[in-house]
């Protein structure tokens, strides 16, 4: 099955693959009432509150379903090896990570980031903090002290999905 027929198969079908994102929307968002409850009972970990420990979530939850959607390729990398279709990705005139990484974008990941950004959306102006460019900064990319951030964050994600296939 090449990226054309998956896309057709994974899009196309609208109702498979609305209720696919809305399961993975829902299987991560049981981690979620996890958080709530036992912050509930307990009102802070280690000093962070509810809104805090959020943050931190959806930046996790964000970075893993970026890395996760075009990293499944890599999934796939020993079929591509067996039916042949990574002999036909080396004679393309593109770069064969890219290819390798483009052979499989799985789009019901759509779940976990439409949750990551829910959950960002509430735990931003409720966690207290006081955002200034610096701190965006540091959320989305990395600061002088190599703190990583949300895209950091996906490129190691995405090198552990390589090194795991």
């Amino acid at each position: 099955m090449g990226r054309e027929d998956a896309y057709k198969t994974g899009v196309e079908e609208s109702r498979s693959f609305f209720l696919t994102v809305l399961g993975r929307f829902f299987t991560s968002f049981s981690t979620f009432l996890g958080m709530y409850f036992m912050l509930s009972r307990f009102n802070t970990v280690e000093g962070f509150t509810f809104e805090e420990v959020l943050l931190c979530f959806a930046t996790v939850l964000m970075a893993f379903s970026l890395s996760e959607m075009p990293a499944r390729g890599f999934d796939m990398f020993p079929r591509m090896l067996g039916n042949g279709e990574f002999d036909r990705a080396l004679v393309r005139p593109r770069n064969i990570i890219f290819l390798v990484l483009a052979s499989k974008m799985d789009f019901t990941r759509l779940g976990r980031l439409s949750q990551a950004i829910l959950v960002f959306c509430y735990a931003i102006p409720k966690s207290g903090v006081v955002w200034t460019w610096d701190k965006i900064i540091t959320l989305f990319s990395n600061d002088e002290l190599r703190q990583p951030g949300i895209f950091r964050t996906v490129s190691h994600i995405c090198g552990l999905f390589v090194l795991g296939s």
